[in-house]
């Protein structure tokens, strides 16, 4: 039997052929291991397809570790990493752990964990007078004293395999003056410190070093790099000098920037030179630009550069270029232009954290890596009087150069809208990224900041993985030439806080409830009192009994009048209840279904929930009734009658969990258990049956129908028209003028999707549609909407089809 050697995408097909063909091939009765090898040469989505067809090989998908390791693998777009030592000793089934287990801590992020994650800063660096340059590399914050060449890095994230560095040079023995830039990189022990060096034949020199003593670093082919090929200047015009120094694994790029004013604008000489520092000290990998301004404010005139792998990077200045760093002998080849929307006069571009190297943690120290063709980078542009621009784009458009065929300027229009996000900014852009995701930070107040974290993942998207909101929707900015940019690039959202907990003390009458729910409030106070930084928002502890509703004793006499005072408690446990707010709900809360009832309530806010039990005997608590002086005393029938239908808290069941029982005399009780409960636990998702699930239209199939068929009609006339291929946006037409999204009246609407380089057939586009109805018709037969999440409008079910195509037509992220 001739088996598979490459993961082609004919490879599924040509399995589940095989598995049709049991009394003739045999291969459903060749061994598990050697069916998990076969299956093992396919690219993970044929490994899916080709389980979800047969019982059989879903059982030796279910039962190989292997297979699992690689569809998670191609479900995060990540890689894996060959010919590694330390990777051959560590097992599949221990890689997929640690593959998933990195997953769900993304999904279970939360930063409302106490202490609050700080990083404590050295008074030494935080001198106002002197620039200190700071930045973030494989989870150490690096900080460099620019005056006395001192040092320090210090990691951020609380990995035992993570320390401290600090140390100093002798002064001026790093050489570096105002004009120059310092890189450092723990995983790697390096040090890269370029300088500008005046005087006859101007050079930039980069001095490399270990961070952790004197001397050459062990694998660089030499001391110094030298740039030996400098921009030619102007006659008599010197202007500002700045050097950006940055390294991608065993490449180190210098940026030189010369910036000058004249009286009709401003203009900006510049070169990148490339070397592979582990190799050589001297690079033929350079390229010269010249960027110019009307305006004569040089300070905001900025080119920044980024990598994009091993063998890819970006230039970006007016516009983004590509160039191919494959052949280092010679200068970098362009591959492409892709055009800016805006005039852009400042870019920064930010590429994402952890790519210089490779990561310490063992999880990925050799294991996989991020796919550079399914990573996201970002570009700051000024977009107006105080406005930034914040561009998120997918490198998957810069992976994909066929769809362009041989243009060699790609405008905005064909590359932009579908592949990145632009948010405007009224303030410094503070961001990071790490593969498909993006954290922002956005001031809130003084010196407080709100979180939003973004995963772009298709995955994320498509299952809605993790917390948050998932954004399809189209996304405008407006600039200040009065001119708008509309983006679709989807994402997950969410906004990152500080949860708090509902805790509900259970107990039978007069049992020590409310002492016990004082304690808990006193500890709980003190606590986050002292755990909170002054600059945090302001955490509160509440509690909420049947005396400060209004409730009486009284009203557990009658079953009508006790309804009614659970009605109340339950009203104000609703009003109180808050993501700011540990809120104890100081009451009998005896029935198990009424304790379910707020646990309900408290996973539909987003809180955190945990039940506190004390215990008492019968006895004891009868006693503390009569002997009570206040008058809130509980007849001794009704004692009896609630004693006797109390129904004890559990802590197998998940409205109850996790339960804390507390004995009436402990002198001792579990207060810091509980504070780790309320303040670290996981925070559920509301259940889907308290969900609001707004109904489908009645012209609901009416408009499905219709705009699939527009759609296909659509795509087969434009193909008759001339080949396409490539980002294309077709012209629809509207069943009534105010039927679609936008709500300007118009009688027709674009619809954006991307095809691929080749002809299509009315017959499969054709069944591509009936699939999409017939998955989209259930919905609207049982009245709903797929949790609210299906936008019913011409537009939204145009754009749900084109992404539909994009999938079956084998186009799609």
């Amino acid at each position: 039997m001739l088996l598979p050697r490459s993961r082609s995408k004919g490879g599924a097909h040509n399995i589940q052929q095989w598995a049709k063909m049991k009394s003739k091939a045999g291969f459903l009765s060749l061994a598990e291991e050697l069916k998990s090898h076969i299956l093992s040469f396919l690219p993970w989505q044929d490994i899916l397809r080709c389980a979800s067809v047969c019982k059989a090989l879903r059982h030796t998908y279910m039962s190989s570790s292997e297979l699992q390791y690689i569809t998670e693998l191609g479900g995060q777009r990540l890689i894996p990493v060959l010919n590694t030592d330390s990777s051959d000793h560590i097992s599949f089934s221990e890689r997929l752990k640690l593959l998933r287990d990195q997953a769900q801590a993304w999904f279970k992020l939360d930063i409302g964990r106490i202490p609050f994650g700080t990083v404590s800063i050295p008074m030494y660096f935080l001198d106002s007078y002197v620039d200190v340059a700071m930045s973030v590399v494989n989870g150490h914050l690096c900080l460099w004293h620019e005056v006395d060449d001192c040092v320090a890095i210090l990691p951020i994230l609380p990995k035992p395999s993570q320390r401290s560095i600090k140390r100093h040079w002798s002064p001026g023995s790093l050489c570096v003056p105002t004009e120059g830039d310092v890189f450092m990189d723990p995983a790697q022990d390096l040090i890269a410190v370029a300088a500008f060096r005046y005087g006859s034949g101007e050079q930039v020199h980069v001095a490399i070093g270990t961070l952790n003593e004197d001397g050459v670093h062990p694998e660089a082919a030499g001391r110094v790099l030298i740039q030996s090929v400098m921009p030619k200047r102007e006659d008599g015009v010197y202007g500002d000098v700045r050097l950006k120094l940055k390294c991608f694994g065993k490449y180190i790029a210098v940026q030189y920037c010369r910036t000058f004013e004249s009286y009709n604008g401003s203009t900006c000489i510049w070169s990148l030179q490339i070397w592979d520092w582990r190799h050589s000290t001297t690079s033929n990998s350079v390229l010269h630009g010249r960027s110019r301004i009307e305006s004569r404010e040089v300070e905001f005139m900025r080119i920044d550069f980024c990598f994009l792998g091993n063998d890819r990077i970006l230039v970006a200045s007016h516009d983004l270029k590509l160039y191919s760093i494959e052949d280092m002998s010679k200068a970098p080849q362009l591959l492409t232009c892709f055009l800016l929307p805006v005039w852009a006069v400042r870019i920064e571009c930010t590429p994402p954290i952890h790519d210089n190297s490779q990561l310490q943690t063992r999880a990925q120290q050799t294991v996989w890596a991020s796919d550079p063709k399914h990573r996201l980078l970002s570009i700051v542009m000024e977009g107006g009087p105080n406005q930034d621009l914040l561009f998120v784009i997918s490198t998957r458009i810069f992976a994909n150069l066929d769809m362009f065929g041989e243009m060699r300027a790609i405008p905005w229009e064909y590359w932009g809208p579908l592949n990145a996000r632009i948010f405007a900014h009224w303030e410094p852009v503070r961001i990071g990224i790490r593969g498909n995701r993006v954290l922002r930070a956005l001031n809130v107040g003084d010196r407080e900041f709100e979180l939003h974290v973004m995963d772009f993942s298709p995955l994320a998207v498509k299952h809605r993985q993790g917390l948050g909101r998932v954004v399809r929707e189209p996304s405008t900015v407006e600039l200040r030439w009065g001119r708008k940019l509309t983006t679709y690039l989807p994402y997950v959202e969410a906004l990152l806080y500080h949860p708090m907990a509902l805790i509900t003390i259970s107990g039978f009458p007069s049992s020590g409830k409310s002492r016990r729910a004082a304690q808990i409030h006193d500890f709980l106070s003190s606590t986050l009192q002292s755990s909170i930084s002054a600059s945090s928002p302001q955490l509160k502890v509440k509690v909420i009994s049947d005396d400060d509703v209004g409730v009486h004793r009284a009203s557990y006499d009658d079953s009508l009048q006790e309804k009614t005072a659970r009605a109340t408690l339950f009203t104000a446990i609703t009003r109180h209840i808050a993501r700011d707010t540990i809120l104890i709900v100081d009451a009998m809360n005896y029935i198990k279904g009424f304790r379910y009832q707020i646990y309900c309530k408290a996973r539909e806010a987003g809180v955190r929930v945990a039940t506190v039990y004390v215990l008492a005997t019968p006895d004891q608590c009868s006693k503390w009734n009569d002997e009570r002086s206040d008058g809130k005393i509980y007849k001794c029938a009704t004692l009896d009658a609630l004693i006797q239908r109390f129904e004890e808290p559990s802590s197998m069941v998940r409205w109850d969990a996790p339960l804390f029982t507390v004995a009436w005399d402990d002198p001792t009780p579990p207060l810091e258990r509980i504070f780790d409960a309320v303040t670290t636990g996981i925070v559920k998702p509301p259940n889907v049956g308290t969900q609001i699930t707004p109904k489908a239209p009645t012209d609901a199939l009416r408009t499905l129908e219709h705009t699939s068929n527009a759609l296909v009609s659509a795509l087969m006339a434009a193909q008759a028209a001339g080949p396409i291929g490539g980002p294309i946006t077709l012209t629809l037409d509207a069943l009534e003028p105010n039927s679609n999204t936008s709500g300007n009246g118009s009688s027709v609407f674009g619809v954006r999707l991307t095809l691929p380089h080749r002809s299509l057939t009315l017959s499969e586009l054709q069944r591509l549609k009936r699939q999409f109805v017939a998955s989209r018709r259930k919905a609207v037969t049982l009245g709903s909407t797929e949790k609210g999440r299906v936008d019913w409008g011409e537009e939204g079910v145009g754009r749900a089809f084109a992404e539909f195509l994009e999938e079956g037509l084998g186009v799609g992220g």
